[in-house]
């Protein structure tokens, strides 16, 4: 594992939601964006690039690398219920990112 992987993974290790701050329903869904937002801005601009595909991953290491870190941040700051039925439809970490936001979206405009 390189260094950048390390720090990566070690980075998201220590990233803690209580249950409180978890995305559990369209009502908190602001509140959880600018906090998933500030932590992605912890894990450098080359993440956010690739979360927001302004810039892809040149390597398919980081790719990999990139996606399971935003899986991973997901599963951590997201209710078990959103969770399972997100992760059963075996997304990409970008496209989880995208259906939480537009599904919580479409919610909120019922």
């Amino acid at each position: 594992m390189s260094n950048f992987q390390q720090v990566m993974s070690q980075s998201v290790s220590n990233i803690k939601f209580d249950d409180s701050q978890k995305l559990v329903s369209r009502f908190n869904y602001r509140e959880w964006r600018t906090r998933m937002e500030v932590t992605i801005g912890t894990l450098g601009m080359e993440f956010r690039g690739f979360i927001e595909k302004s810039e892809p991953p040149t390597e398919a290491s980081l790719f990999i690398l990139f996606n399971s870190t935003l899986q991973s941040l997901i599963d951590k700051t997201v209710s078990k219920e959103i969770v399972d039925s997100l992760l059963a439809e075996n997304l990409s970490g970008q496209a989880l990112w995208e259906a939480i936001h537009v599904e919580s979206f479409a919610l909120e405009a019922q």
